[in-house]
């Protein structure tokens, strides 16, 4: 072969001199008569057809990664867009459960979703009355499902024919979902009828009575319709208000008036909405300020509340922050800045915080950015998202309420204070070091008060992170009570300093004789972390924990009391550490209903203050505001000895709890794809609850997926 190859060389040198040389033969007419041999041919073929099988399977894969990853964005937008629409329908007191069916490409049932892409060829989004979503959609090529006890998709997966909501062999439940609260009932804003409004604005009071906390303001207060009046409150000249309403007319504005908005304002239009300061009264009335979007600046529908302001019955609906360069930035959705004034029955629903760049000093809060000797009260945020990347130096605090407390006016009868509030599914995601807590990024060295409070989702960053607190600073001996409060946040960090409920706590002897109060607080935390304890110094495992994650404080046993953390969910035993400093540690089984009352939420107030019950919360303890404002009974499915094959018996187990002042007989169904299987009448005791189980017995030709539902009647 070698031999050949050098004679065809050679030959092929001969004929291109012969050409230089202008004999009587063209390229074209020599290479038309001396082509390829078959092996060369063959061997080409040969060759090309290994390329081929080596990088075929490559392009395939990238092709099908491609496709898979946009139907999971299309599976996340429609989620998304399914529960914006949930939260919609809740505030116009609308049908809350609902299903949204695709059939060939097209949406057949339910209210139309707007959403990019194609979307699926088929399937369903679920939406139960609580707000919990599931979905079973596929394109032809791919299935996505989502659990409805989950807050993100499942990864999405060949389709094989079958796409089908995630169930047991027996599909249990009623149409709600066992073991979490209605999150998105239990919280009040004031709502006025034209009557009241008449007496806020016109001071027509006549078989009407104000709030309390409004007395004495009658005939005072100005009404805002449009975003344009909302920006005119700042400047004290007369200006148009009430636009298109009975209370149209000219009034006198300026940021230290009363303000009733009198209908829904939509911020749409403002690209960069500009803030200003405010010192008066705004009550929202219950009604939305959507769309509130800036790029920079001090970050708020408000930039400095001051005065002795009171702020209450505000719906936020969509505010979006895109911040290119945070530098110097900071704020929430309501203010960047709260000092010596009031927020309450406030609602952040569906903000979104998406941040870059270097040198940050600055703080974020799902609701405000910095709150100064000032209370939050019953206020909430609701699908928070944050997301901040690059580099940091410099002081930096991110909360799903508030990013930073303190009390500048060294008042211990007046701190900053956080009471019945929550932050309800965040999702908060640094690449930073900032300080991160689910309700509270940074509590700075003063006083604070955190009270009957809790938060939900989940948190990836770095270090200095807790459920609850990120940062917890007493090293002046203030007055610091944290009580009564709860924290049910899932963590992903990088380094130390990480806790179920408080990151880093630094303890200081009471100087001042100022009080410090940490008891009757849990932490539900699944902590994990791509860094491995072993690689690090010996007090790595330390500074991550269950409960607290650093607590500095040399004298005594530690000064927290009375508070848990579930062992098994976190992973961290607490094995010999002290209890006061780190918390105590709980299996699930101890910390779930009914609870091991004999080492368990010892000294708690279950009268007034907290609740459990095995339909509510996982099970875990509840607080009692967090429940309606009526009486009412839940019902949850417990379990099932499911899967079991034909001629076996089914057992279904049900929970049903009255909160009512009064004993009721109710009788409770099993029904197997709608028909009644089984049935008994209880009576359950006022405030109690009453476990039943419900059977079924199997015959040949029963076997397949079933759908069980337990009701309760009478």
């Amino acid at each position: 072969m070698k031999t050949e190859i050098t004679q065809l060389n050679l030959h092929s040198r001969y004929n291109l001199n012969r050409i230089k040389r202008g004999k009587n033969m063209s390229k074209l007419n020599y290479f038309r008569k001396k082509g390829f041999t078959l092996i060369e041919l063959l061997a080409v073929i040969v060759i090309l057809a290994i390329i081929l099988l080596i990088v075929m399977p490559i392009v395939l894969n990238v092709i099908n990664d491609a496709r898979k990853g946009a139907f999971e964005a299309t599976a996340r937008g429609l989620v998304k867009t399914a529960e914006n629409q949930y939260m919609k329908n809740h505030l116009r007191d609308e049908t809350l459960a609902m299903d949204y069916v695709f059939e060939d490409w097209q949406q057949v049932d339910g209210e139309p979703l707007e959403f990019s892409g194609r979307g699926p060829k088929e399937g369903i989004i679920r939406v139960h009355d609580n707000g919990d979503t599931e979905m079973a959609i596929n394109d032809d090529n791919w299935c996505v499902t989502k659990d409805h006890d989950e807050t993100d998709i499942n990864p999405a997966v060949p389709y094989d024919g079958e796409c089908n909501l995630p169930s047991e062999d027996v599909v249990i439940g009623n149409g709600d979902n066992p073991g979490t609260i209605d999150e998105d009932e239990d919280y009040d804003v004031d709502e006025y009828d034209d009557d009241e409004k008449d007496c806020f604005i016109d001071g027509e009071c006549e078989g009407v009575d104000l709030p309390e906390h409004y007395v004495g303001t009658e005939g005072t207060w100005i009404p805002v319709a449009h975003d344009n009046e909302l920006y005119n409150i700042r400047d004290e000249v007369d200006n148009v208000f009430g636009a298109g309403t009975k209370w149209e007319g000219t009034y006198l504005g300026g940021e230290d008036k009363n303000y009733l908005q009198v209908q829904d304002v939509n911020l749409s239009a403002h690209d960069n909405w500009d803030n200003g300061d405010f010192e008066g009264r705004y009550d929202g009335a219950g009604y939305n300020i959507s769309n509130l979007s800036m790029t920079g600046g001090r970050i708020g529908l408000f930039d400095y509340v001051y005065g002795e302001a009171e702020i209450r019955n505000i719906v936020f609906m969509d505010a979006e922050f895109i911040l290119p360069d945070v530098s110097s930035v900071s704020g929430g959705t309501l203010a960047e800045y709260v000092e010596y004034s009031l927020i309450e029955n406030c609602v952040v629903i569906n903000s979104v915080f998406i941040g870059d760049g270097d040198n940050w000093s600055t703080s974020f809060g799902g609701l405000v950015g910095y709150l100064d000797a000032s209370i939050i009260r019953s206020s909430h945020t609701i699908n928070l998202q944050m997301e901040f990347s690059s580099s940091v130096s410099g002081w930096f605090a991110v909360g799903g309420l508030v990013g930073q407390a303190y009390d500048s006016y060294w008042q211990a009868d007046a701190p900053a204070q956080i009471l019945n509030s929550s932050a309800r599914n965040i999702d908060l995601k640094t690449k930073q070091d900032p300080a991160i807590g689910g309700i509270l990024g940074v509590a700075a060295n003063d006083n604070i008060k955190i009270a009957n409070s809790y938060a939900t989702g989940k948190i990836e960053g770095v270090a200095q992170i807790g459920g609850l607190i990120g940062f917890l600073d007493d090293t002046d001996g203030d007055y610091i009570e944290i009580t009564n409060n709860y924290a049910m946040v899932d963590i992903t960090h990088t380094e130390s300093f990480i806790g179920g409920l408080v990151g880093y706590t630094t303890i200081q002897p009471d100087w001042f004789g100022y009080p410090f109060t940490f008891e009757n607080n849990y932490a539900v935390a699944n902590i994990s972390t791509d860094f491995h304890p072993e690689d690090y110094q010996s007090w790595w495992s330390d500074h991550v924990q269950g409960f607290t994650g650093q607590y500095v404080y040399e004298e005594g046993e530690g000064l927290i009391e009375y508070s848990y953390y579930d062992s098994e969910v976190s992973g961290f035993d607490g094995a010999g550490l002290n209890t006061g400093k780190y918390g105590i540690p709980r299996s699930t089984s101890d910390m779930t209903y009914p609870h091991n009352d004999s080492n368990t939420y010892l000294n708690w107030d279950f009268a007034e203050v907290w609740a459990i019950d095995p339909c509510v919360n996982k099970g875990y303890p509840y607080l009692q505001w967090q429940t309606f404002s009526t009486d009412h009974l839940d019902l949850c499915i417990l379990g099932s000895n499911s899967p079991v094959e034909e001629g076996e018996t089914l057992t279904v187990q049900a929970h049903v709890y009255n909160h009512t002042g009064s004993s009721s007989d109710k009788t409770i169904s099993l029904t197997i794809d709608g028909s009644e299987k089984d049935s008994t009448t209880v009576n359950i005791p006022a405030n109690s609850g009453v476990t039943v189980d419900l059977n079924w017995e199997t015959e040949a030709g029963d076997a397949g997926e079933k759908t069980a539902v337990v009701t309760a009647n009478g």
